[in-house]
């Protein structure tokens, strides 16, 4: 199962959802035909003020599904919790919950602004690049996996449209995957699909370095990679996935108070 968690772990990046303020659920919109389509392809942008319509449409998406839907609990790891639902459209999601020792601000600029820094710390990710910046607030990214099954299994990639947006108290970092012409499939390489997917940073109160941080996986890897294997490893994925975000945290944190 390494492998699997390998190619998962790219797929960045409690309490229970607060409904946020400019957010309205959408849940019972979603007819029974919708319920029978596979997940949604990537989108294609013509014209380049369609893509914050696009993802402000994904981001209301994300958050309907966080706020909304019947959550299972998959894992837990301390007090980190892993849990996952069905989606009509989009399948089976999964969402982590759980505290980083980190203010809101500087997990925002890790996460979004240093995006090509995390191969840095994330052993799964080997590149991530900026292909286009629409505005300060929305780009899109390129991002590859490291091969995984000593190289006999072939890395993903997946094109990201992201933006962030300040709701409320909390920070809302919202990405789905469109198709650019200046990143078209490369085969072999699978391109992997990315359904509507968020974080929400939300600062823990009497705790100025620590935030709350909540996690909607939403992603479809493609190739020949049984789906039951990826629904099995996705929980240990995630926390893996922390496990590392928080190591390069602390040695963020380090570094900082040896020259302070």
């Amino acid at each position: 199962m390494k492998w699997v968690f390998q190619k998962l772990g790219l797929l960045q990046l409690a309490a229970p959802l607060l409904q946020l303020p400019g957010h309205k659920s959408k849940i019972n919109t979603i007819s029974q035909d919708q319920q029978m389509k596979p997940k949604k392809e990537k989108k294609t942008v013509e014209n380049e003020n369609e893509y914050e319509n696009l993802i402000n449409e994904a981001v209301d998406t994300a958050l309907t599904i966080m706020a909304s839907g019947k959550w299972k609990e998959e894992k837990t790891q301390g007090q980190d919790v892993v849990q996952s639902c069905i989606v009509p459209v989009y399948g089976k999601v999964f969402r982590f919950i759980g505290i980083v020792n980190w203010p809101l601000e500087h997990f925002l600029n890790e996460i979004f602004y240093k995006v090509e820094h995390v191969p840095k710390w994330n052993p799964t990710v080997t590149e991530t690049k900026i292909l286009r910046r629409i505005n300060e607030q929305t780009d899109i990214i390129h991002i590859v996996s490291a091969p995984g099954a000593k190289g006999l299994v072939s890395g993903r990639d997946f094109v990201t449209l992201r933006t962030w947006q300040r709701r409320g108290n909390s920070i809302i970092h919202g990405m789905v995957s469109v198709t650019v012409p200046e990143m078209p499939e490369q085969p072999p390489r699978v391109r992997g699909e990315q359904g509507p997917s968020v974080y929400i940073l939300t600062p823990v109160e009497g705790c100025p370095n620590k935030c709350q941080m909540q996690w909607l996986s939403n992603a479809n890897l493609r190739g020949w990679l049984p789906q039951y294997l990826i629904d099995q490893a996705m929980s240990t994925v995630m926390l893996d996935y922390v496990a590392n975000l928080r190591k390069y945290v602390n040695s963020q944190t380090q570094t900082f108070r040896q020259f302070h």
